[in-house]
């Protein structure tokens, strides 16, 4: 299991708000039957996202990862 951590910053005030840490299962837990669902990072961000702008005015979305 790995984490993807979400930030939100707030350029205009500067502030920045820890949405949270979210476990998931990389690609070869699925091929090894460890687990049945499978999200990239990606799509799992794509879907914060959408619950994120609820709450925020968003205008722009930068993504990091690291290996």
């Amino acid at each position: 299991m790995q984490l993807l951590t979400v930030a939100v910053v707030d350029l205009s005030t500067g502030r920045t708000f820890m949405v949270g840490a979210f476990p998931y299962a990389v690609r070869k837990m699925l091929d090894l039957g460890m687990v049945t669902e499978f999200k990239t990072k990606i799509e799992m961000a794509r879907e914060m996202l959408d619950v994120l702008k609820g709450y925020f005015r968003v205008s722009r979305v930068v993504f990091d990862s690291w290996y």
